[in-house]
């Protein structure tokens, strides 16, 4: 990864950015706010209750999907203070809402196209979750180097085809499986016969009833021993048909021959994926310890 970022960084820092450095939207009033709207929080051990109070947060627009992008001193201000919390919270809530910010929508935020991105405003303001499948049952340790979910472009129909071809890619340990409205999926994508690698996709996972959509199927994954405020599922998909619009396309896409591009070419977007980790990972050792100085 790290050979990657010193022979890319140029060309990607010369992208549409996805990170600021600074932000002049936090303030002490806001972080005051901030903590009145998560003051009310408790831990209920009913998965249904925990998520509903993460819509609420959500609705509030207090913490904005992206602010991770916009307001990056927002976006760590508030994940201190539910981290503060965490002993009277307990792991499962902290859990369901780095996953619904940083992976879910941080996914989106990094990978996704104009089109994508509205869409969070629209989840925003609708109060909607998202779960990240990505982990696969026989991974293991390797996972998300290890991506066995196969999602095929099918040119005649115009459709991803998307599908779990045997128990051990079966999607396993999803926060937020049993409640989640959306989901990001990463697969193995195939176009013209050809391999082109994991991508992300994502996807309508429940319909406006709350019903999950066709040809997909979950499972609790058991009680745990903490952390039961939490929902987590493995998912099975059954050729499910997605959109083109599912594949998240700032850095790739299908164009309208049906052929595989890199809109920036040499970067793959999982290759960006790292980057974007690195630079999460740099902000957070930086910027926090020069914050609890101040």
């Amino acid at each position: 990864m790290l050979r990657f970022i010193q022979r890319n960084k140029g060309r990607l820092l010369k992208t549409k950015p996805v990170f600021q450095t600074l932000s002049r939207a936090y303030s002490a009033a806001w972080e005051d706010e901030w903590k009145q709207v998560v003051g009310d929080l408790y831990y209920h051990e009913d998965f249904n209750k925990s998520a509903d109070q993460l819509r609420a947060i959500i609705k509030s627009e207090m913490l904005k999907f992206t602010d991770l992008r916009d307001n990056p001193e927002r976006f760590f201000a508030a994940h201190r203070t539910l981290a503060e919390r965490s002993t009277e919270l307990g792991p499962g809530f902290w859990i369901r809402f780095t996953v619904q910010y940083n992976l879910f929508a941080g996914t989106i935020l990094g990978l996704g196209g104009d089109e994508q991105l509205k869409m969070l405003e629209t989840m925003q303001k609708k109060g909607h979750l998202g779960c990240f499948a990505l982990t696969e049952k026989f991974a293991g340790v390797n996972s998300g180097l290890v991506v066995n979910t196969d999602i095929e472009w099918d040119n005649e129909k115009e459709v991803f085809i998307m599908n779990t071809k045997d128990e051990s890619a079966r999607k396993n340990w999803i926060s937020q499986g049993f409640v989640a409205d959306k989901a990001v999926v990463v697969a193995n994508l195939k176009v013209q016969d050809k391999v082109v690698g994991p991508h992300a996709f994502v996807m309508d996972f429940r319909n406006e009833s709350g019903d999950l959509v066709d040809n997909v199927t979950i499972h609790d994954m058991g009680i745990k021993s903490v952390g039961n405020d939490l929902d987590n599922a493995w998912i099975h998909f059954d050729n499910v048909e997605l959109p083109r619009s599912a594949m998240l396309n700032r850095y790739a896409n299908i164009d309208a021959d049906g052929q595989y591009v890199l809109n920036v070419p040499g970067i793959r977007p999982f290759d960006v994926s790292d980057f974007l980790f690195y630079i999460h990972i740099k902000n957070l050792l930086i910027f926090e310890p020069q914050k609890s100085n101040t």
